[in-house]
């Protein structure tokens, strides 16, 4: 939500594209973004959530840093069209990972919220970074909170191969 809130502002005010261009690629967004549920669960017996969980993020951070960095249209055009796909397929296979193994049901209860939490921060966040640093700051926000996810999701990786699960306190 950070930084795909400032897809439109930035294409337009940040790399010059018209507006023709943009709604465009907001459209192809919107029909990539019918599939990923479906992908996911096409895909969740063979491949490892732990995996998907540190690859999403790092593949985010890799198409926050193309939308911001690189002022051609296609490059702008694939990054656009495939993060919101990334997002909400890695969300599926973290969320399916937790409902599988938590078995008090709390970390799945929470989920919604965390999501929505999400939700609201991102755009204020990344607004105070755009108004403060320049659209440019958005890729060092995806490096950060991207990065931060990886790292919890390496932990959850070295605790399944561990054998440890949650338990309940």
């Amino acid at each position: 939500a950070m930084l795909f809130s400032f897809v439109e502002r930035m294409g337009i005010e940040f790399h010059g594209f018209s507006a023709g261009q943009i709604a465009s690629v907001l459209l192809v967004t919107a029909i990539v973004n019918l599939v990923p549920g479906f992908v996911a669960m096409q895909l969740q017996n063979r491949l490892a959530p732990p995996t998907v969980m540190m690859l999403g993020p790092s593949l985010q951070i890799g198409f926050a840093l193309l939308m911001v960095s690189v002022g051609l249209f296609p490059a702008y055009f694939i990054a656009v069209a495939i993060y919101p796909f990334l997002i909400v397929f890695t969300h599926v296979f973290a969320f399916g990972f937790f409902a599988e193994r938590e078995p008090s049901g709390r970390a799945v209860a929470a989920t919604p919220a965390m999501n929505m939490m999400g939700s609201a921060i991102g755009p204020i966040l990344g607004g105070v970074l755009v108004q403060q640093f320049g659209y440019q700051s958005l890729a060092v926000g995806a490096l950060v909170v991207g990065g931060t996810a990886v790292v919890c999701a390496l932990q959850v990786a070295r605790r399944v191969r561990g054998g440890r699960v949650a338990t309940t306190a």
